[in-house]
């Protein structure tokens, strides 16, 4: 529809045949009369109509009507009312609350139908509780119920949405549950408006390049501390302590770093010092000494690099990747380095003992039919565990077996894991569970040793309660034939 016809759709539209009976109808329905009352202070503002806005959509009121007693078969108990002061037309719908969500989403529902897609130029579209003259009031209500006691409602009441169809503006709405919906900016602006985006617009290169330099700043500390032969420190809690650049070092001091990090392997060049039970005692009592010797120990980890690209996403924490030479390769008949990925490592137990045990990561919930599938292609019929569930409020490990006898089966994949027996202790638990092949129709039991005395910070006040799980572990690891698995958080 174009202008012209638009301009006098907006000039009839202001009176209708029952006007007077309305507007007296709606003056008894006041309990106090607001002509006849006497003057109060806060009456001497002005009470005229409010001005009219060149534009259309360009100042509106909004203003929230209830609460309504019976409310609705839907539970709506308020009316959002909206009315462009241009055009006097207005929108209202029913909402459920007063609560600034469902406000918000009212109001992009309105503005969506209406095809309003931006707030005002000045304080914005929707001004709330800033008054209405007697017509816009008047006409307001009467479109609302012809809205809800007539079914062709369209018929009465002029539609809204044929208004500056062109028109497209910003819905800014102050919420902390609703974001703003950006959308292209109207080609007429004026001078304010195009000193804010420029302002912002310079601000935001500002910001951007601020943030290119704390980067380059960050990378260059982490080179730095890399070089470094003292401890690094890092947060095991963040994601953040992993250098890139470490990916991509030479790999000439992992021979001898590796008999450090894990001890699967055995490096002539790396001074061995086996103790006894004494001499242990003795080296205890020597600060200098021990420091000296954890000096020694090489800083290199795992690179990136050393994992299968896209191998990323199984890891818990980008900072503790596996170890290249001794890490757990899963059976793939396909031979996909993916579906072959594990984060967990061989470790060499006493005297030597190769594959004794397998450290890994607690499983991610996508991770358990992995974890499960590690434990049966190794033959592993002990597993224990080092954490809880949760920490702090903090998902530590995903509940990979089941907990409860009234649940005790829980497929993972091509297993299933059945809970045959639980006896839970002070401070550890040892629970039987089943894990069945499906698709070969076999099953192994397993002795899962869970130690839950260790607090979310620091050790554990009674060292003889991890002394006795410890002893405990050892009764089922010696009658274990493949490795046994720990595993901590």
């Amino acid at each position: 529809m174009g202008p012209k016809k638009t301009l006098e759709r907006i000039e009839y539209s202001f009176f209708w045949e029952s006007l007077s009976s309305n507007v007296k109808k709606f003056c008894e329905s006041c309990k106090e009369c607001q002509l006849t009352r006497s003057v109060r202070i806060k009456d001497r503002s002005s009470s005229t109509p409010v001005a009219r806005p060149e534009l259309p959509f360009e100042v509106g009121n909004m203003d929230l009507i209830g609460p309504i007693d019976p409310p609705s078969s839907k539970g709506h108990t308020y009316i959002l009312c909206l009315v462009d002061q241009h055009t006097r037309r207005g929108e209202a719908m029913l909402v459920t609350s007063l609560r600034a969500k469902v406000t918000c989403e009212a109001l992009l529902s309105i503005f969506s139908r209406t095809e309003i897609y931006l707030l005002s130029k000045r304080e914005g579209f929707v001004e709330k509780n800033s008054g209405a003259s007697w017509v816009t009031v008047l006409d307001l209500w009467k479109w609302y119920f012809c809205r809800s006691l007539t079914k062709g409602y369209a018929a009465c009441v002029m539609p809204f949405d044929i208004y500056m169809t062109k028109k497209v503006i910003e819905v800014r709405l102050y919420s902390n549950e609703i974001q703003s919906t950006p959308l292209p900016l109207i080609p007429e602006l004026n001078s304010g408006f195009v000193a804010a985006v420029s302002i912002s617009a310079v601000a935001g290169v500002a910001l951007c390049l601020l943030c290119i330099l704390l980067v380059i700043m960050k990378q260059k500390l982490l080179q730095g501390r890399n070089s470094a032969t003292a401890t690094p420190t890092a947060d095991a809690y963040s994601l953040d302590s992993l250098s890139i650049n470490a990916s991509f070092r030479r790999r000439r001091n992992r021979r001898s770093a590796r008999s450090y990090l894990n001890h699967a392997f055995t490096d002539q060049e790396i001074p061995s010092h086996p103790l006894n039970e004494k001499t242990l005692t003795n080296c205890l009592k020597s600060r200098d000494l021990l420091e000296d010797e954890f000096k020694k120990i090489p800083m290199n980890m795992p690179k990136l690099d050393s994992i299968p690209e896209g191998a990323h996403v199984k890891n818990r924490y980008s900072n503790i990747l596996p170890r290249p030479e001794t890490r757990v390769v899963l059976a793939e008949p396909s031979g996909d380095p993916l579906k072959c990925y594990i984060n967990a490592n061989f470790i060499k137990g006493y005297e030597g003992k190769s594959a004794f045990y397998i450290a890994c990561q607690a499983p991610l919930p996508e991770g358990i039919e992995d974890f499960w599938r590690m434990v049966w292609e190794q033959q592993c019929r002990v597993i224990i565990m080092l954490t809880m569930f949760e920490e702090n409020g903090i998902s530590r490990c995903a509940m990979y077996f089941p907990q409860s006898p009234l649940v005790s089966q829980q497929p993972y994949g091509d297993f299933q894991v059945s809970l045959l027996k639980k006896d839970v202790y002070e401070f550890y638990t040892i629970s039987t569970l089943r894990l069945l092949d499906m698709e070969k129709n076999l099953f192994r039991d397993i002795v899962h040793l869970w130690f839950t005395g260790w607090p979310d910070v620091g050790v554990p006040k009674d060292p003889s309660s991890l002394i006795t799980f410890v002893q405990q572990c050892r009764t089922f690891i010696n009658c274990n034939s493949g490795p046994t698995v720990v595993h901590c958080r």
